[in-house]
């Protein structure tokens, strides 16, 4: 599962942010520039982290962290969606049409790239960190 998260998600999804970059610099959108360079850098930040420890972790199976690593991963989800809601109406308000294309370009690459990050999540969540909270997870003695 991880093989295919890394090359489903991880992947096309830098692609899709670098586009969605260069496209909100097209418009000329000073604050969508902005929102898209801080879902980039965490969305960036978040992957790293599960690609150098959280899968890492996994596939060796035997770290009693990997419950609070886990649930650290689905807490970050929960704002990476935030960010990505807020980027989405604001993407929604700006017209189809216009600037040469770009505003199609941009519409059409943000409706990609938003359902493939709330499918990834859900994945992750779902099938890969929410069994490790469940399993891993035990209450402090005291």
């Amino acid at each position: 599962m991880i093989a295919l998260i890394l090359e489903r998600y991880h992947e096309p999804h830098r692609a899709d942010l670098e586009r969605l970059q260069k496209l909100a610099q097209m418009c000329a959108e000073e604050s969508l520039m902005a929102g898209v360079a801080a879902l980039h850098e965490l969305l960036e930040l978040h992957m790293f982290k599960e690609e150098m420890r959280a899968f890492p972790m996994i596939e060796q199976g035997s770290s009693g962290l990997l419950g609070h690593l886990a649930v650290d991963m689905m807490e970050e989800h929960l704002r990476i969606e935030a960010l990505s809601t807020q980027l989405q109406q604001q993407i929604g308000a700006l017209p189809r049409e216009g600037a040469g294309g770009t505003l199609s370009e941009l519409h059409t690459v943000a409706e990609r790239f938003f359902s493939d990050l709330e499918e990834h999540a859900r994945l992750e969540d779902e099938l890969l960190f929410r069994p490790l909270v469940t399993t891993r997870l035990q209450p402090i003695a005291g």
